[in-house]
């Protein structure tokens, strides 16, 4: 194996572990069995007027963004919230979030 390919196979896999460590939820295929419930802004089983959302750091529905110093290994997350609406309304409606029963 190459060696550049066989580091940065190293640092994505390293980085995909701090974040399924930190994920203290199940959501579709990362599903944990210690953890199987969702953990959501708002509570999408119930109407979501009147409702308080949560801030960031107390939910998982955000985007994990990994960095990772190449001198020292070190893996460092932050989060930014889901964009949940489209770009253009009249081609794509906004689809609101839901919870996934089966």
């Amino acid at each position: 194996i190459h060696s550049s390919l066989y580091s940065s196979t190293l640092y994505g896999n390293k980085q995909w572990y701090q974040r399924r460590v930190r994920g203290k939820e199940s959501r579709g295929a990362h599903a944990r069995e210690d953890y199987p419930d969702r953990i959501d802004e708002y509570d999408y089983k119930a109407p979501l007027e009147g409702q308080q959302e949560k801030p960031l750091e107390e939910h998982w529905r955000k985007h994990t963004l990994s960095y990772q110093n190449a001198a020292t290994g070190e893996t460092t997350l932050d989060y930014r919230p889901v964009i949940d609406i489209t770009l253009d309304e009249e081609e794509c409606k906004t689809v609101p979030p839901v919870i996934r029963a089966y």
